[in-house]
C-alpha cells in the first residue's frame, strides 16, 4: 500500500503516473503512423512524439528537483488507453474512418494527461515550487496546443473526408 506522508509525495505519485504515460505514448504513437490516411495527421503525430521527448526531459528535471526517482508506477489507465489506441488501428479498413478513431483516441489520452498536469501544477503552486510550477505549465501548454491542433485538423479535414466518402 502506498502511503503519502506529504503533499510533495502526492505530487511525486501524480507525476510518476504521467511519466509512465509519456513513455507509453512514445512507444504507441509511432505505431500509428503507417495507419494514417491524412498527411497532416501523420505530421501531427510526429510532432507529438517530439514534444513527448521534451515532456519526459522536463519531468526528469522535476523529479531531480523533488529528489525522487521518476520510475516505479505503472499507469493502469494509460495501459487501457494505449490498448484502445492499438485496437483502433484494426477497426476500420477504410483509412479516413480510421483517422477519425485515431484522433478520438489520442484526444482521450491528451485529456487524461491535461487533467493530470493541471492537478500537478495546482499542487506545485500550493507547495510554492515555482520551478516545478513553471515546468508543468510548459508541459500543459504543449498538451493543449496539440489538442487544439488535432481539433482543428479533425474539423477541417478528417471528419469531412469520413463523412463525404461515407
Amino acid at each position: 500500500m502506498i502511503r503519502f506522508h506529504s503533499l510533495t509525495d502526492t505530487l511525486a505519485y501524480q507525476l510518476k503516473g504521467l511519466y509512465d504515460a509519456e513513455h507509453k505514448i512514445l512507444k504507441a504513437i509511432p505505431h500509428c503512423y503507417r495507419y494514417t490516411y491524412s498527411p497532416r495527421l501523420q505530421h501531427e503525430l510526429e510532432h507529438y512524439c517530439l514534444t513527448t521527448n521534451d515532456k519526459i526531459t522536463k519531468l526528469e528535471r522535476i523529479f531531480n528537483y523533488l529528489m525522487t526517482e521518476p520510475a516505479g508506477l505503472n499507469s493502469i489507465t494509460m495501459n487501457s488507453m494505449v490498448d484502445e489506441l492499438d485496437q483502433v488501428t484494426c477497426f476500420s479498413i477504410w483509412r479516413p474512418r480510421r483517422d477519425v478513431l485515431l484522433v478520438s483516441s489520442i484526444q482521450s489520452i491528451q485529456h487524461y494527461k491535461i487533467a493530470g498536469y493541471s492537478s500537478g501544477k495546482a499542487i506545485a503552486l500550493e507547495l510554492e515550487l515555482d520551478t516545478v510550477t513553471d515546468l508543468l505549465g510548459e508541459i500543459l501548454a504543449w498538451e493543449k496546443q496539440s489538442d487544439n491542433a488535432l481539433k482543428l485538423l479533425a474539423s477541417e479535414e478528417i471528419h469531412v473526408k469520413a463523412l463525404t466518402f461515407g
